[in-house]
């Protein structure tokens, strides 16, 4: 997702309200249609930072998404609007992208499938590893008819190969919305770094061992993104997963065949990665 840096010269009293209010009654954006604190169920407004050392120079990360969870890059100046007591703050500011290279990640596979379909999504995970470079540590999941957390957050690429070639297929059920709530929990909380959760499955949760509505409640407590990519005729029915997935700052992509999956891990982690 791209972050975008937001400075403003502010006084004393506007900061206190900023930090207070979460810059939510303050920025507007407009170029895109819609205003982030009226409609925040149409557009995703996420302030990842509020910086305040250099004060009175403010710092604000914030990150902003569609409907789709699709994030929204390049944002101009004029789209952003500041307002204090309901009135435009004529204060300085400027608005730049920058690039964040760390970032902790949780990859969690479905492994409910044949040993030859888990071979090929092994495989393209193996895009995640060989991106491993810009990543501070990765943790890899598998379910199926159980969730295992294979390994920790790690930066040893040794032990994530390994992890991932011993994942084994588990044919009967897809514990999804367990495989959510245990990549909640292995997501640092506080992280100064990025931090994002990629589920893959190639159908929705059958087990029915956890709601959707307790895993989306979990993984919204992490404040981190997270993106499931499901593959193959199971997924295209409609499933409430497909839209309270975006409610944590992330999408669902539905694809058509796992063929499709490594572009779409590859497309996530370069979004990540600006």
């Amino acid at each position: 997702m791209k972050r975008q840096i937001l400075r403003q010269r502010v006084n004393q009293l506007v900061l206190i309200g900023v930090i207070a209010t979460g810059l939510a009654a303050i920025i507007s954006l407009v170029g895109v249609a819609l205003s982030a604190s009226a409609q925040r169920s149409q557009l995703g407004v996420y302030l990842t930072e509020v910086d305040a050392t250099s004060f009175p120079d403010v710092e604000v990360q914030l990150a902003v998404t569609d409907s789709s969870g699709q994030a929204i890059n390049n944002l101009q100046i004029d789209q952003i609007q500041i307002q204090e007591d309901n009135e435009p703050n004529s204060s300085s500011v400027t608005v730049e992208p920058i690039a964040l290279n760390d970032l902790q990640l949780v990859l969690a596979l479905d492994v409910s499938m044949s040993t030859a379909d888990l071979d090929r999504l092994k495989h393209a995970a193996q895009t995640v590893l060989a991106d491993f470079a810009g990543f501070d540590c990765l943790a890899l999941i598998s379910f199926g008819d159980k969730v295992t957390g294979q390994t920790q957050c790690t930066n040893n690429l040794e032990a994530l190969q390994t992890a991932l070639d011993q994942m084994q297929p588990e044919q009967n059920l897809t514990k999804l919305h367990e495989a959510i709530q245990e990549a909640a929990k292995l997501i640092e909380p506080n992280s100064p770094t990025r931090r994002a959760v990629i589920l893959i499955a190639d159908r929705h949760d059958n087990a029915n061992t956890a709601s959707l509505a307790q895993a989306i409640s979990q993984a919204q407590e992490t404040e981190a993104p997270f993106y499931i990519i499901g593959f193959g005729d199971k997924v295209q029915a409609a499933n409430n997963v497909k839209t309270e997935i975006a409610s944590t700052g992330g999408r669902y992509l539905a694809e058509t065949d796992i063929s499709q999956v490594e572009p779409a891990l590859q497309q996530i982690i370069a979004d990540l990665r600006r």
